[in-house]
Order: C-alpha cells, then sequence, then structure tokens
C-alpha cells in the first residue's frame, strides 16, 4: 500500500467533522444518560446547536491539522495543541459561559495544550496518511 501525505482536503475534514460529533454525542448521552438528559430539559434545538458545534469542532481541528502542521516538529504539535484548547475554550465562552481569569484555570489550559501537543506529536504520521 502506498501512502501519501493528505493536504487541506476540506471534504474529510467535513466527514471527520460530522463523525467527530456523532462520537462526542453518544459519549455525552452515555456519560450523562438519557434520564439526566430529560430532566434538565435540555430541548432538540439545544441539542441540534451541540451537535454542530462538535462538528465545527471537529471538523475545523482536522483542517488544521492537515493545512497547518507538520509531522515530526514539536514547534507544528505546539501550534495544533495549543489552535484546539483555545478554539474549545472560545466555544466555551461563546455558548457555555465566562471562564475566570485565574491560576488555577490558566495551568489547567497549559495542561491541555501539553496533553493535545503530545497527542499530535506522537499520531500525527499516522493520521496525515492516505491511500
Amino acid at each position: 500500500i502506498i501512502y501519501k501525505m493528505a493536504r487541506c482536503d476540506k471534504a474529510r475534514s467535513i466527514a471527520v467533522g460530522f463523525m467527530t460529533a456523532l462520537v462526542m454525542g453518544l459519549v455525552l448521552l452515555l456519560w450523562f444518560g438519557v434520564d439526566v438528559i430529560r430532566q434538565t430539559m435540555v430541548s432538540r434545538s439545544d441539542i441540534l446547536l451541540l451537535f454542530v458545534l462538535l462538528w465545527v469542532i471537529g471538523g475545523s481541528m482536522d483542517y488544521f491539522d492537515q493545512c497547518y502542521t507538520t509531522c515530526s516538529s514539536l514547534k507544528s504539535s505546539v501550534k495544533y495543541g495549543t489552535f484546539v484548547v483555545a478554539l474549545i475554550y472560545l466555544v466555551f465562552v461563546l455558548f457555555i459561559g465566562d471562564i475566570d481569569l485565574s491560576m488555577k484555570n490558566l495551568v489547567v489550559f497549559l495542561l491541555n495544550v501539553v496533553i493535545i501537543t503530545g497527542l499530535h506529536y506522537v499520531s500525527c504520521e499516522i493520521t496525515h496518511k492516505t491511500k
């Protein structure tokens, strides 16, 4: 099997975003359970908004990964980790609520960047290959 590097494939990013939204939606459903969701009286429009947000986040992450990162580059992985965590925090602030600017939250933000950076650095070769 011959592999080549995937570069800026919008259709792939849309598909990856959709699959991410489905998987994350299922994980959230299993985590909280149907009863908890019904008790909180989450409307169908709230669920649809959450699905769309997860789709946008997943698609944006994949597109940024394809177009703006390179493998075997710690600098590129740090850039990806920073982008992903900033995107998630931005969506949280825009749609959920404010985040207090405290040392604890800064440490959590930086820890998230380190984890995502590490995951990207380790898995980059695998995720950039296509047939």
